[in-house]
């Protein structure tokens, strides 16, 4: 995939809550569900709300401590608190 392409920032609308973050970020674990999902030339499809933002039916708080995760390089500065522990197994 082109660098340009990977550097695209994305509009999601993850449950409900609008997040933006880069390609880059979403694919940096490779062979991750995430990795698959957003890589340019994935066979995955994408359905989009009113705004144009991709659409996850997914547990918005579970994502963003993924994606907190990720955007660290793959650092988890502390595990995810008691309340998330479970739900972010599921995702």
């Amino acid at each position: 995939a082109s660098t340009l392409m990977m550097n695209d920032w994305l509009s999601l609308n993850v449950g409900g809550t609008k997040l933006l973050t880069k390609r880059s970020t979403l694919t940096s674990v490779p062979d991750s569900m995430l990795a698959v999902m957003f890589d340019p030339s994935s066979p995955f499809g994408f359905e989009r709300d009113a705004s144009g933002a991709i659409l996850l039916d997914r547990d918005a708080d579970a994502f963003l401590w993924i994606l907190g995760v990720l955007r660290r390089g793959g650092v988890m500065m502390a595990p995810p608190p008691d309340s998330l522990r479970d739900r972010i197994r599921s995702e």
